[in-house]
Protein backbone atom coordinates (compact mmCIF):
# COMPACT_ATOMS: atom_id res chain seq x y z
CA UNK A 1 0.00 0.00 0.00
CA UNK A 2 1.37 3.42 -1.07
CA UNK A 3 2.66 5.39 2.13
CA UNK A 4 0.31 8.48 1.54
CA UNK A 5 -2.44 6.12 1.87
CA UNK A 6 -0.57 4.45 5.22
CA UNK A 7 -0.24 8.49 6.47
CA UNK A 8 -3.63 9.31 5.94
CA UNK A 9 -5.54 6.58 7.91
CA UNK A 10 -2.92 7.31 11.02
CA UNK A 11 -3.86 10.00 12.97
CA UNK A 12 -1.38 12.83 13.84
CA UNK A 13 -0.38 11.49 17.22
CA UNK A 14 0.45 8.17 15.66
CA UNK A 15 2.65 9.64 13.39
CA UNK A 16 4.57 11.39 16.07
CA UNK A 17 4.98 8.05 18.23
CA UNK A 18 6.34 5.79 15.33
CA UNK A 19 8.87 8.96 14.31
CA UNK A 20 10.30 8.74 17.66
CA UNK A 21 10.36 5.24 17.90
CA UNK A 22 12.94 5.31 15.10
CA UNK A 23 15.00 7.97 16.75
CA UNK A 24 15.43 5.44 19.28
CA UNK A 25 16.64 2.73 16.62
CA UNK A 26 20.32 2.62 17.16
CA UNK A 27 21.41 -0.86 15.65
CA UNK A 28 18.90 -0.17 12.85
CA UNK A 29 19.69 2.71 11.44
CA UNK A 30 22.22 5.26 13.71
CA UNK A 31 25.32 4.38 13.04
CA UNK A 32 27.52 3.92 16.07
CA UNK A 33 29.87 6.63 17.21
CA UNK A 34 32.96 5.39 16.76
CA UNK A 35 32.20 4.39 12.83
CA UNK A 36 31.50 7.88 12.24
CA UNK A 37 34.61 9.61 13.86
CA UNK A 38 36.68 7.16 12.14
CA UNK A 39 35.14 7.87 8.80
CA UNK A 40 35.18 11.44 9.41
CA UNK A 41 38.86 11.48 9.85
CA UNK A 42 39.22 9.36 6.58
CA UNK A 43 36.96 11.74 4.74
CA UNK A 44 38.37 14.93 6.03
CA UNK A 45 42.31 14.08 5.26
CA UNK A 46 40.99 13.35 0.98
CA UNK A 47 39.04 16.61 1.03
CA UNK A 48 41.86 18.55 3.21
CA UNK A 49 45.33 17.68 2.21
CA UNK A 50 48.72 18.78 4.91
CA UNK A 51 49.21 21.82 4.03
CA UNK A 52 52.50 21.98 2.69
CA UNK A 53 51.90 19.28 0.59
CA UNK A 54 48.99 21.23 -0.96
CA UNK A 55 51.05 24.28 -1.28
CA UNK A 56 53.72 22.71 -3.45
CA UNK A 57 51.54 21.32 -5.73
CA UNK A 58 49.66 24.37 -6.01
CA UNK A 59 52.70 26.02 -7.06
CA UNK A 60 54.13 23.14 -9.70
CA UNK A 61 50.97 23.26 -10.92
CA UNK A 62 51.06 27.40 -11.14
CA UNK A 63 54.16 27.14 -13.01
CA UNK A 64 53.11 24.43 -15.65
CA UNK A 65 50.23 26.44 -16.57
CA UNK A 66 52.45 29.27 -17.16
CA UNK A 67 54.73 27.40 -19.22
CA UNK A 68 51.71 26.12 -21.22
CA UNK A 69 50.35 29.75 -21.55
CA UNK A 70 53.43 30.98 -22.80
CA UNK A 71 54.02 27.72 -25.34
CA UNK A 72 50.56 28.63 -26.33
CA UNK A 73 51.33 32.54 -27.19
CA UNK A 74 54.52 31.66 -28.74
CA UNK A 75 52.57 29.51 -30.85
CA UNK A 76 49.91 31.42 -31.51
CA UNK A 77 52.13 35.16 -31.54
CA UNK A 78 55.76 34.86 -31.87
CA UNK A 79 56.06 32.20 -33.96
CA UNK A 80 54.56 33.86 -36.88
CA UNK A 81 56.08 36.90 -36.21
CA UNK A 82 59.30 34.86 -35.88
CA UNK A 83 58.75 33.43 -39.78
CA UNK A 84 57.73 36.79 -41.23
CA UNK A 85 60.85 38.64 -39.94
CA UNK A 86 62.97 35.45 -41.48
CA UNK A 87 61.48 35.45 -44.29
CA UNK A 88 61.54 39.80 -44.37
CA UNK A 89 65.26 39.10 -43.48
CA UNK A 90 66.34 36.77 -46.11
CA UNK A 91 64.16 38.87 -48.62
CA UNK A 92 66.49 41.97 -47.94
CA UNK A 93 69.47 40.00 -48.00
CA UNK A 94 68.47 38.80 -51.59
CA UNK A 95 67.83 42.33 -53.09
CA UNK A 96 70.82 43.54 -51.35
CA UNK A 97 72.65 40.79 -52.76
CA UNK A 98 71.03 41.24 -56.42
CA UNK A 99 71.41 45.26 -56.23
CA UNK A 100 75.28 44.81 -55.85
CA UNK A 101 75.76 41.64 -58.62
CA UNK A 102 73.85 43.94 -60.56
CA UNK A 103 76.84 46.61 -60.24
CA UNK A 104 79.49 43.85 -60.98
CA UNK A 105 81.27 42.72 -64.60
CA UNK A 106 82.60 40.02 -66.01
CA UNK A 107 84.78 38.20 -63.99
CA UNK A 108 83.60 39.12 -60.64
CA UNK A 109 81.88 36.97 -58.57
CA UNK A 110 78.86 38.00 -58.20
CA UNK A 111 78.52 38.28 -62.00
CA UNK A 112 77.23 34.84 -62.39
CA UNK A 113 74.24 35.78 -60.32
CA UNK A 114 73.45 38.85 -62.34
CA UNK A 115 73.53 36.94 -65.47
CA UNK A 116 71.32 33.66 -64.02
CA UNK A 117 68.91 36.78 -62.29
CA UNK A 118 68.68 37.83 -65.97
CA UNK A 119 68.05 34.48 -67.18
CA UNK A 120 64.94 33.93 -64.94
CA UNK A 121 63.72 37.31 -65.34
CA UNK A 122 63.37 36.45 -69.23
CA UNK A 123 62.51 32.86 -68.45
CA UNK A 124 58.97 34.23 -66.20
CA UNK A 125 57.91 36.76 -68.94
CA UNK A 126 55.30 35.12 -71.98
CA UNK A 127 54.43 37.96 -73.32
CA UNK A 128 56.59 38.33 -76.75
CA UNK A 129 56.85 41.90 -77.01
CA UNK A 130 57.72 42.38 -73.10
CA UNK A 131 60.67 39.69 -73.40
CA UNK A 132 62.00 41.92 -76.49
CA UNK A 133 62.07 44.86 -74.56
CA UNK A 134 63.54 42.86 -71.60
CA UNK A 135 66.55 41.48 -73.96
CA UNK A 136 67.31 45.08 -74.99
CA UNK A 137 67.25 46.38 -71.31
CA UNK A 138 70.58 43.62 -70.93
CA UNK A 139 71.97 44.59 -73.72
CA UNK A 140 72.40 48.13 -72.86
CA UNK A 141 73.87 46.25 -69.31
CA UNK A 142 76.16 45.46 -71.84
CA UNK A 143 77.20 48.29 -73.48
CA UNK A 144 78.07 50.15 -70.57
CA UNK A 145 80.05 46.68 -68.99
CA UNK A 146 81.87 46.98 -72.25
CA UNK A 147 82.68 50.60 -71.40
CA UNK A 148 83.63 49.69 -68.14
CA UNK A 149 85.66 47.01 -68.92
CA UNK A 150 87.79 49.37 -71.60
CA UNK A 151 88.94 51.95 -68.80
CA UNK A 152 90.74 49.16 -67.04
CA UNK A 153 94.32 50.70 -67.81
CA UNK A 154 96.15 47.31 -67.56
CA UNK A 155 95.99 45.30 -70.75
CA UNK A 156 96.49 42.19 -69.08
CA UNK A 157 95.24 38.73 -71.09
CA UNK A 158 92.42 38.89 -68.66
CA UNK A 159 91.15 42.37 -69.79
CA UNK A 160 90.95 41.26 -73.43
CA UNK A 161 89.26 37.90 -72.44
CA UNK A 162 86.35 40.25 -71.04
CA UNK A 163 86.21 42.67 -73.64
CA UNK A 164 86.00 39.50 -76.16
CA UNK A 165 83.22 37.87 -74.33
CA UNK A 166 80.69 40.71 -73.67
CA UNK A 167 81.24 41.58 -77.37
CA UNK A 168 79.98 38.03 -78.59
CA UNK A 169 77.49 38.11 -75.79
CA UNK A 170 75.99 41.56 -77.29
CA UNK A 171 76.35 40.16 -80.62
CA UNK A 172 74.17 36.78 -79.41
CA UNK A 173 71.16 38.70 -77.30
CA UNK A 174 70.63 41.37 -80.57
CA UNK A 175 70.71 38.40 -82.70
CA UNK A 176 67.82 36.97 -80.22
CA UNK A 177 65.84 40.21 -80.03
CA UNK A 178 65.79 40.77 -84.13
CA UNK A 179 64.83 36.80 -84.41
CA UNK A 180 61.81 37.83 -81.82
CA UNK A 181 61.09 41.11 -83.12
CA UNK A 182 60.50 39.59 -86.31
CA UNK A 183 58.57 36.40 -85.41
CA UNK A 184 56.22 39.50 -83.64
CA UNK A 185 55.44 41.30 -86.52
CA UNK A 186 55.08 37.79 -88.51
CA UNK A 187 52.53 36.27 -86.25
CA UNK A 188 50.99 38.37 -84.04
CA UNK A 189 51.54 42.12 -84.20
CA UNK A 190 49.70 44.48 -81.94
CA UNK A 191 48.83 48.41 -81.32
CA UNK A 192 52.38 48.34 -79.29
CA UNK A 193 54.77 46.52 -81.62
CA UNK A 194 55.36 49.72 -82.60
CA UNK A 195 56.49 51.10 -79.74
CA UNK A 196 58.56 48.12 -78.97
CA UNK A 197 60.10 48.70 -82.64
CA UNK A 198 61.06 52.21 -81.95
CA UNK A 199 62.68 50.91 -78.50
CA UNK A 200 64.93 48.47 -80.10
CA UNK A 201 65.65 51.03 -82.60
CA UNK A 202 67.08 53.85 -79.65
CA UNK A 203 69.21 51.39 -77.60
CA UNK A 204 70.62 49.69 -80.61
CA UNK A 205 71.87 53.04 -81.51
CA UNK A 206 72.95 53.79 -78.17
CA UNK A 207 75.04 50.08 -77.83
CA UNK A 208 76.63 50.70 -80.92
CA UNK A 209 77.84 54.28 -80.07
CA UNK A 210 78.79 52.81 -77.06
CA UNK A 211 80.95 49.60 -78.81
CA UNK A 212 82.39 51.81 -81.22
CA UNK A 213 83.90 54.29 -78.29
CA UNK A 214 85.03 51.31 -76.91
CA UNK A 215 86.92 50.17 -79.77
CA UNK A 216 88.44 53.53 -80.29
CA UNK A 217 89.70 53.64 -76.68
CA UNK A 218 91.73 50.23 -76.80
CA UNK A 219 95.25 50.14 -76.76
CA UNK A 220 96.64 48.59 -80.04
CA UNK A 221 97.76 45.25 -78.40
CA UNK A 222 93.88 44.69 -76.84
CA UNK A 223 92.50 45.71 -80.73
CA UNK A 224 94.75 42.99 -82.11
CA UNK A 225 92.46 40.06 -80.40
CA UNK A 226 89.43 41.76 -79.76
CA UNK A 227 88.67 43.52 -83.40
CA UNK A 228 87.05 40.53 -84.93
CA UNK A 229 84.47 40.17 -81.91
CA UNK A 230 84.45 44.01 -81.76
CA UNK A 231 83.61 44.20 -85.89
CA UNK A 232 80.67 41.18 -85.86
CA UNK A 233 79.16 43.14 -82.06
CA UNK A 234 78.74 46.05 -83.99
CA UNK A 235 77.50 44.85 -87.26
CA UNK A 236 74.70 42.75 -85.81
CA UNK A 237 73.87 45.22 -83.52
CA UNK A 238 73.25 47.63 -86.72
CA UNK A 239 71.17 44.70 -88.30
CA UNK A 240 69.35 44.67 -85.58
CA UNK A 241 68.20 48.29 -85.48
CA UNK A 242 67.87 48.83 -89.04
CA UNK A 243 65.55 45.93 -88.97
CA UNK A 244 63.57 47.57 -85.96
CA UNK A 245 64.01 50.69 -88.19
CA UNK A 246 62.21 48.77 -91.17
CA UNK A 247 59.59 47.59 -89.11
CA UNK A 248 58.79 51.40 -88.47
CA UNK A 249 59.31 52.67 -92.21
CA UNK A 250 56.76 49.39 -93.38
CA UNK A 251 54.30 50.45 -91.06
CA UNK A 252 54.09 53.65 -90.97
CA UNK A 253 53.90 53.37 -95.09
CA UNK A 254 50.62 50.78 -94.50
CA UNK A 255 49.05 52.49 -92.17
CA UNK A 256 49.77 56.37 -92.25
CA UNK A 257 48.81 58.70 -89.82
CA UNK A 258 46.84 55.34 -88.40
CA UNK A 259 49.86 54.30 -87.09
CA UNK A 260 50.70 56.72 -84.70
CA UNK A 261 54.11 57.54 -86.23
CA UNK A 262 54.20 60.46 -88.46
CA UNK A 263 56.05 60.07 -91.45
CA UNK A 264 58.83 63.02 -89.94
CA UNK A 265 59.76 61.17 -87.29
CA UNK A 266 60.55 57.87 -89.45
CA UNK A 267 62.87 60.62 -91.37
CA UNK A 268 64.36 61.96 -88.11
CA UNK A 269 65.45 58.43 -86.85
CA UNK A 270 67.09 57.41 -90.41
CA UNK A 271 68.67 61.03 -90.29
CA UNK A 272 70.00 59.49 -86.91
CA UNK A 273 71.50 56.48 -88.01
CA UNK A 274 73.18 58.35 -90.87
CA UNK A 275 74.85 60.65 -88.59
CA UNK A 276 75.93 58.16 -86.27
CA UNK A 277 77.13 56.10 -89.66
CA UNK A 278 78.91 59.41 -90.08
CA UNK A 279 80.11 59.80 -87.10
CA UNK A 280 81.96 55.92 -87.28
CA UNK A 281 83.76 56.87 -90.09
CA UNK A 282 85.53 59.83 -89.45
CA UNK A 283 86.48 57.16 -86.39
CA UNK A 284 87.48 54.48 -88.76
CA UNK A 285 89.32 56.97 -90.64
CA UNK A 286 91.72 58.59 -88.02
CA UNK A 287 91.87 54.90 -86.81
CA UNK A 288 93.47 54.17 -90.16
CA UNK A 289 95.88 57.04 -90.19
CA UNK A 290 96.98 56.49 -87.14
CA UNK A 291 97.81 52.78 -87.69
CA UNK A 292 99.77 54.01 -90.48
CA UNK A 293 101.60 56.38 -88.91
CA UNK A 294 102.85 54.06 -86.37
CA UNK A 295 103.62 51.35 -88.29
CA UNK A 296 105.68 53.40 -90.73
CA UNK A 297 107.97 54.27 -87.62
CA UNK A 298 108.20 50.56 -87.13
CA UNK A 299 109.11 49.50 -90.63
CA UNK A 300 112.33 52.03 -90.77
CA UNK A 301 113.72 50.54 -87.75
CA UNK A 302 112.75 46.51 -88.89
CA UNK A 303 114.62 46.65 -92.26
CA UNK A 304 114.24 43.64 -94.21
CA UNK A 305 114.19 40.94 -92.22
CA UNK A 306 110.78 40.71 -91.40
CA UNK A 307 108.42 37.59 -93.32
CA UNK A 308 105.71 39.52 -92.64
CA UNK A 309 104.60 42.63 -95.10
CA UNK A 310 102.15 44.34 -95.93
CA UNK A 311 102.09 46.46 -99.07
CA UNK A 312 101.26 49.92 -99.59
CA UNK A 313 99.21 49.10 -102.24
CA UNK A 314 96.64 47.22 -99.27
CA UNK A 315 97.31 50.15 -96.68
CA UNK A 316 95.97 52.49 -99.94
CA UNK A 317 93.20 50.20 -100.33
CA UNK A 318 92.15 50.61 -96.43
CA UNK A 319 92.40 54.26 -96.49
CA UNK A 320 90.07 54.31 -99.48
CA UNK A 321 87.68 52.23 -97.52
CA UNK A 322 86.83 55.32 -95.15
CA UNK A 323 85.71 57.23 -99.02
CA UNK A 324 84.07 54.38 -100.38
CA UNK A 325 81.85 54.59 -96.80
CA UNK A 326 81.29 58.20 -97.09
CA UNK A 327 79.45 57.74 -101.15
CA UNK A 328 77.29 55.50 -99.87
CA UNK A 329 75.86 57.30 -96.62
CA UNK A 330 75.42 60.56 -99.07
CA UNK A 331 73.84 58.17 -101.36
CA UNK A 332 71.56 57.07 -98.49
CA UNK A 333 70.82 60.94 -97.92
CA UNK A 334 69.70 61.34 -101.31
CA UNK A 335 67.18 58.44 -101.17
CA UNK A 336 65.92 59.89 -98.05
CA UNK A 337 65.31 62.99 -99.59
CA UNK A 338 63.59 61.68 -102.36
CA UNK A 339 61.08 59.79 -99.16
CA UNK A 340 62.65 55.87 -99.83
CA UNK A 341 62.97 55.16 -96.79
CA UNK A 342 63.40 51.19 -96.92
CA UNK A 343 66.46 51.82 -99.75
CA UNK A 344 68.02 54.81 -97.54
CA UNK A 345 68.38 52.04 -95.16
CA UNK A 346 69.69 49.69 -96.71
CA UNK A 347 72.49 52.26 -98.20
CA UNK A 348 73.10 52.93 -94.38
CA UNK A 349 73.30 49.05 -93.93
CA UNK A 350 76.29 48.95 -96.82
CA UNK A 351 78.04 51.98 -95.24
CA UNK A 352 78.53 50.29 -91.80
CA UNK A 353 79.73 47.08 -93.55
CA UNK A 354 82.41 48.77 -95.35
CA UNK A 355 82.93 50.64 -91.73
CA UNK A 356 82.89 47.09 -89.90
CA UNK A 357 85.57 45.82 -92.38
CA UNK A 358 88.07 48.46 -91.82
CA UNK A 359 87.62 47.86 -87.92
CA UNK A 360 88.75 44.17 -88.22
CA UNK A 361 91.39 44.58 -90.44
CA UNK A 362 93.15 48.00 -89.30
CA UNK A 363 95.12 46.95 -86.22
CA UNK A 364 96.52 44.14 -88.81
CA UNK A 365 98.57 47.13 -90.51
CA UNK A 366 99.85 47.63 -86.62
CA UNK A 367 101.08 43.97 -86.38
CA UNK A 368 102.68 43.52 -90.03
CA UNK A 369 105.67 45.77 -91.11
CA UNK A 370 105.02 47.73 -93.71
CA UNK A 371 106.67 47.65 -96.86
CA UNK A 372 106.39 49.95 -99.94
CA UNK A 373 105.62 47.56 -103.24
CA UNK A 374 108.96 48.49 -105.03
CA UNK A 375 111.06 47.34 -101.74
CA UNK A 376 109.05 44.06 -102.06
CA UNK A 377 110.04 43.96 -105.65
CA UNK A 378 113.60 44.86 -105.39
CA UNK A 379 113.72 42.20 -101.99
CA UNK A 380 112.44 39.49 -104.98
CA UNK A 381 115.18 40.09 -107.41
CA UNK A 382 117.77 40.24 -104.81
CA UNK A 383 116.51 36.64 -103.37
CA UNK A 384 116.47 35.57 -107.35
CA UNK A 385 120.24 37.21 -107.57
CA UNK A 386 121.06 35.37 -104.51
CA UNK A 387 119.32 31.79 -105.64
CA UNK A 388 121.55 32.14 -109.05
CA UNK A 389 124.51 32.73 -107.32
CA UNK A 390 124.35 29.57 -105.01
CA UNK A 391 123.62 27.14 -108.31
CA UNK A 392 126.52 28.11 -110.00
Amino acid sequence: MPLRIVLKRMSHKEVIKQLKSLKSLEVGGQPQESWVLRNKEIMMSQIQPPVQNNTDKYLLGEKIYYVKYLSQAFKQVFRPIVSVCAILLLFLGYTAMITVANASLPGDMLYPIKTTSEKVQLSLTFDDEKKVQLQMDFVSRRGDELQQLARNPDDTQAKKDKISQTAKKISQDVKNVQKDLNKIVTNSPTPTTLNVAKEVDDKTLKVEKDIVNVHASLSVDVKREVSKDIKEAISDTEDTGTSALSVIAKTVEANGDKSGVSGQEVVNRVNERIKNAEITIVAAAKEIDKMVTSTSTVISASGSSTTSIISTTTIQEMKEKPKQAQVVIDQAKDLLERKDINSAIEKIKESKEIVTDVIEKTPAIDTDPVKSDSDSSTTTQAQAATSSTEKK
